[in-house]
């Protein structure tokens, strides 16, 4: 597989999908690849024995261990030819991306003087909401960077496009609420997915 065509390739983005995830029911597979391509590539994928799916309350699907060996193997040979100094570049760019995006998150959890948001301030809303907004300009000029040496990275913009245009419809969860595919829940995996093609463990405490 090439690095073009993993940005469509089901096998692969289900793969990585599942690594960052640890495991996903087939509804969220549909949300963040799209049916077309989750369909496919689960289906696949639990043939050779790379996935499988539990029932319950804690099921969906994850990895196999021959799964992880798998994804591992498809994302060595994607990274093969990757400049470590072009990796190192987007790794320096994005440390004050993130920064920003862990204030403006907490800004929607608490307030100023440190006590809860209970979003009764409109104003105070609407202020974070274009602080996210504003904020997704450097974010996509990261992107403009980011697509060429990791291309399945569009997906994660494509998901932070849709996020930022519900909060500019005035769609505040889509900042933070874990029930959406919100702008921090996004960012939260596309930082591990940055975190896993440079060879780096996430610290503690780390977003």
């Amino acid at each position: 597989m090439t690095a073009e065509g993993a940005t469509t390739a089901p096998r692969w983005l289900v793969l990585r999908t599942l690594r960052i995830r640890g495991r996903a029911d087939r509804a969220h597979l549909d949300e963040v690849l799209g049916a077309i391509v989750a369909e496919p590539g689960l289906r696949d994928l639990v043939a050779e024995g790379y996935v499988e799916h539990k029932a319950g309350l804690l099921g969906g699907y994850r990895l196999t261990a021959a799964g992880a060996l798998e994804q591992d193997r498809l994302a060595a040979e994607l990274l093969t030819g990757v400049q470590q100094g072009a990796m190192a570049a987007l790794d320096e760019d994005f440390a004050p991306l993130n920064r920003r995006v862990k204030e403006v998150v907490s800004a929607w959890q608490l307030r100023s003087d440190g006590s809860l948001n209970d979003h009764s301030d409109s104003a105070y809303d609407r202020r974070v909401g274009r602080e996210i907004v504003e904020l997704h300009t450097p974010v996509s000029a990261w992107f403009d960077r980011a697509i060429a040496p990791l291309p399945w990275f569009e997906r994660y913009r494509k998901r932070l496009d849709r996020a930022v245009a519900a909060v500019r419809r005035g769609d505040h969860r889509w900042i933070v609420a874990p029930t959406t595919d919100s702008y921090h829940t996004v960012w939260f995996e596309l930082h591990q997915d940055l975190l896993l093609a440079l060879g780096r463990p996430r610290v503690n405490g780390e977003d």
